[in-house]
C-alpha cells in the first residue's frame, strides 16, 4: 500500500475535523429549534455568530417561523390569570398550528366570542450584548396580551394589523415560555360587518433585533409618469432607525435591486451620519432604477430590494422585500395607473373559508386568489388590511387592491376622543402594513360613515387627520373614503377633501332611509349624475353593489338566485354607460360569515338567517351561482386601463 505523505495526512485530518465540527453544529442547531418549524435561511443561525460579512463584521441571523409547537385552552370564565395561565400552567391545553381560529364554524354560540390562551416553549437563540429577538404577530383577533415566563410584556387591541414584541435581552440563549391571552369577546356594539373570529389568525415569526433596527420601513417601487408608461422609477426607502445601545453609532445604508435572474439593476451605498445612543432617526433613501419595468395587471413584474443597515463593520439589519414599480394618481376625476386611465373590474373578499374561518392556510390564500382569477377580476377590496401573504400573492397575480382601514360605520364612536385616537392608530397601521405592495392602489380611511358627516365634528376631525396621515405615510397612492349612498343629501365638505371616493350603492335592493329612499332601481343613474356634480374633482368607483341570492324562484322576487343575476346585470348596464367612473367592484366574490340572524335585504320568510352573507357570486363552499357566469363576462378585467394591453392569463 502506497504511503501518504505527512503533509497530505495533516491536510486530510484538518479537513475531516472541520467537517465533524460543521456536522456537530448542525446537530446543535436542530436540537435548539425546539419545534420552531419553518426556520429559513442559514441553517446554522447565529451559533456561528459573529458571522463575518463582506465588511468583516457580523451579519444578522435569519427570522424563524413559529407555526408549530403551540397549544391552546379556552377560558370561558376569564379566570385564567388567577389560574396561573400566564405562565403556561394548568390542564386542558390542546396542540394547534398557527394560523388558528378557536371555533372555525360560524354558529350563533361562537359569535359572542370567548377568552382563549395560547402557549409555546421557545429556545431563544443567542445574541451579543445590545442585541435581542422579537416576536412578530401578523394578526390576533381580537385583543392580545403577550406574556414571557408569566410576565406581561404588551397588550395589542388592533385585530387587523401586525405588531411586534421585543423580548428582554436576558432571554437570549434561554428556553422561555411564550403565552398569549386572546380576548375574542364581541364588543357591544360590534362595529364590523363580518364574523367575530377569535384566535392567532395570521403567522407568527421570531425576528432578530440588533444595535440598530427599524420596524416596518417603507420599501417601495415609486414611479412618476409624464405619459402612458413613460415614468421615472426609483427605489424609495423611508425608515425610523432606533439605536438600542447607549452610545452613538455610525449608520450606512446599502440598497440593491435585482431581478429574478439575479441581475443587479440598481445599487447605492451611502453614509447617513450617526444615530445617538438610545435615540431614533428618520432616514430617507431614493435610488434611481431606470431599467426596472413597470408593474401592472397585464405585467405584474416584481423585483427584490435588499436594504442593509450597516454600522462600522457590522450589518445590523437586512431587509428583503419584493417590490413593483408603479404610479397611482387621481387626475381629472379618474384614477390612473402608470399614466393610463384605470378600468377597474372586480369583486371584494373576506378572509373567511369553511373550516378555517379567518385562520387561513397558505392553500386558502391561493384559493382566494384563484377565485378572483376565475372571475377575471383585476381588482379586489376588503374592509380591513389583508394578510401579508395574501397581499404578496395579489402582487404576483397582478390583481389590484382597494385597501382599507377597519373603520366601519363608526360615526358616533369617533366623537369619543379615546376611540377617535384608536381609530387614527388603526388607520396608520393599516397604511404601514400594506404600503410596500404594488397591488395597493388606494388607502381608504373608513367605510360607510354618516351621509351628513359635516354635522359630526369628531368624525370630521378624524377624516382630516387620517387623510393627512395616509398621504404622509404613503404618498405613492391617493387617500380615499368609501361612502354609503342615499339620494337627496347635500355635498359634504369633509368628503370633498378626498381625491378618491368609493360609492357603495344598493338602489333597488335596500329601502334606504325615510326621505332618502334607495328602493327604486331607476333612481340609481340620476344619483350618479348628482353625486358627480357634488364632487366634480374626485375620482370615483363603485365599491359595493349586489343582492342576496338564497333560493330558486322568479326573477322578479327578491332573494332568488334569478333576481340576483338580473339585478347584477342591470347595475352593470348603468355602470358601463358611465364615462366618469373608474370602475366597479361586486360585494362579494364568495359568501362569508357575518352575524347570526342576517337577512341582508331578503324577505324574512325566505332568509336562511344562518349567519352567512348571501350576496356572494360563489356560495360559502365555493359553488357558482347563476350570477357567477354573468360576472365572468361583465367583470372581465383583462383590459385594465384605456389603451392598456390585454392580459392573456385571464380565463386560463
Amino acid at each position: 500500500m502506497r504511503r501518504v505523505p505527512a503533509a497530505r495526512r495533516l491536510l486530510i485530518a484538518t479537513a475531516t475535523f472541520g467537517v465533524l465540527v460543521l456536522l456537530a453544529l448542525l446537530a446543535l442547531r436542530a436540537g435548539s429549534a425546539n419545534g420552531a418549524a419553518g426556520s429559513t435561511g442559514n441553517p446554522l443561525g447565529d451559533l456561528l455568530a459573529p458571522v463575518t460579512g463582506p465588511a468583516g463584521g457580523r451579519v444578522p441571523p435569519d427570522a424563524q417561523s413559529l407555526a408549530s409547537g403551540w397549544s391552546r385552552v379556552q377560558d370561558p370564565a376569564d379566570d385564567g390569570v388567577a389560574a396561573a395561565r400566564p405562565s403556561g400552567a394548568g390542564a386542558g391545553w390542546t396542540a394547534v398550528a398557527i394560523p388558528d381560529v378557536t371555533q372555525p364554524q360560524p354558529t350563533p354560540a361562537s359569535y359572542a366570542g370567548s377568552v382563549w390562551w395560547y402557549k409555546r416553549q421557545l429556545q431563544v437563540p443567542a445574541a451579543d450584548a445590545g442585541s435581542t429577538w422579537a416576536l412578530r404577530f401578523e394578526g390576533v383577533r381580537r385583543i392580545a396580551s403577550v406574556y414571557l415566563d408569566g410576565r406581561e410584556l404588551v397588550q395589542n387591541d388592533d385585530p387587523y394589523s401586525p405588531f411586534e414584541v421585543e423580548l428582554p435581552q436576558d432571554s437570549a440563549g434561554r428556553t422561555v415560555t411564550v403565552v398569549v391571552r386572546v380576548d375574542g369577546r364581541r364588543p357591544s356594539p360590534l362595529s364590523e360587518g363580518w364574523w367575530n373570529w377569535t384566535g392567532i389568525v395570521r403567522p407568527v415569526t421570531l425576528v432578530p433585533r440588533a444595535h440598530l433596527n427599524t420596524v416596518d420601513p417603507a420599501v417601495q417601487g415609486a414611479a412618476t409618469c409624464t405619459g402612458p408608461d413613460v415614468c421615472d422609477r426609483s427605489v424609495r426607502v423611508r425608515a425610523d432607525v432606533q439605536n438600542r445601545t447607549g452610545a452613538a453609532l455610525p449608520l450606512r445604508a446599502r440598497v440593491t435591486l435585482t431581478d429574478d435572474k439575479g441581475q443587479q439593476l440598481a445599487a447605492d451605498d451611502r453614509d447617513l451620519g450617526t444615530v445617538g445612543g438610545g435615540a431614533q432617526r428618520s432616514v430617507s433613501v431614493d435610488v434611481p432604477a431606470p431599467r426596472a419595468r413597470l408593474w401592472s395587471p397585464s405585467s405584474p413584474v416584481l423585483y427584490t430590494a435588499t436594504i442593509e443597515l450597516v454600522s462600522g463593520t457590522s450589518i445590523e439589519q437586512r431587509i428583503v422585500r419584493r417590490i413593483g414599480f408603479r404610479s397611482v394618481t387621481a387626475v381629472g376625476s379618474r384614477l390612473q395607473l402608470n399614466g393610463r386611465e384605470l378600468r377597474l373590474r372586480g369583486g371584494s373578499i373576506q378572509e373567511d373559508l369553511p373550516g378555517r374561518g379567518a385562520g387561513l392556510s397558505d392553500a386558502d390564500v391561493q384559493r382566494i386568489v384563484q377565485d378572483l382569477e376565475d372571475v377575471k377580476a383585476n381588482v379586489t377590496r376588503a374592509h380591513y388590511t389583508l394578510d401579508e401573504r395574501l397581499l404578496s400573492a395579489l402582487d404576483r397575480a397582478g390583481i389590484m387592491v382597494w385597501s382599507q382601514a377597519p373603520i366601519y360605520q363608526s360615526t358616533t364612536r369617533l366623537d369619543d376622543p379615546g376611540l377617535r385616537e384608536r381609530a387614527l392608530r388603526s388607520n396608520q397601521r393599516a397604511v404601514i402594513a400594506s404600503r410596500n405592495h404594488p397591488s395597493v392602489i388606494v388607502h381608504s380611511v373608513a367605510n360607510e360613515l354618516s351621509p351628513v358627516i359635516d354635522k359630526h365634528q369628531g368624525a370630521v376631525d378624524y377624516l382630516a387627520k387620517a387623510r393627512s396621515d395616509t398621504q404622509a405615510l404613503d404618498p405613492t397612492v391617493p387617500a380615499a373614503i368609501d361612502l354609503v349612498n342615499y339620494p337627496g343629501y347635500p355635498a359634504q365638505q369633509a368628503y370633498g377633501a378626498f381625491p378618491v371616493l368609493g360609492l357603495n350603492t344598493y338602489f333597488g335592493w335596500y329601502d334606504g332611509r325615510p326621505g332618502h329612499s334607495t328602493g327604486r332601481f331607476k333612481d340609481f343613474a340620476p344619483f350618479l349624475t348628482r353625486i358627480r356634480k357634488q364632487y366634480p374633482a374626485a375620482a370615483m368607483a363603485i365599491t359595493e353593489m349586489g343582492a342576496e341570492g338564497v333560493r330558486n324562484g322568479a326573477r322578479t322576487k327578491k332573494g332568488t338566485l334569478q333576481f340576483q343575476n338580473v339585478y347584477f346585470n342591470r347595475i352593470m348596464n348603468v355602470i358601463d354607460s358611465r364615462k366618469d367612473l373608474s370602475g366597479a367592484l361586486y360585494w362579494t366574490v364568495r359568501e362569508f360569515g357575518i352575524k347570526p340572524g342576517w337577512t341582508g335585504g331578503t324577505p324574512s320568510k325566505f332568509a336562511k338567517k344562518d349567519g352567512i352573507h348571501r350576496k356572494g357570486l360563489l356560495t360559502y363552499y365555493g359553488k357558482p351561482k347563476p350570477v357567477w357566469y354573468s360576472a365572468r363576462n361583465r367583470l372581465d378585467g383583462s383590459t385594465w386601463a384605456v389603451g392598456a394591453p390585454v392580459r392573456s392569463k385571464y380565463g386560463r
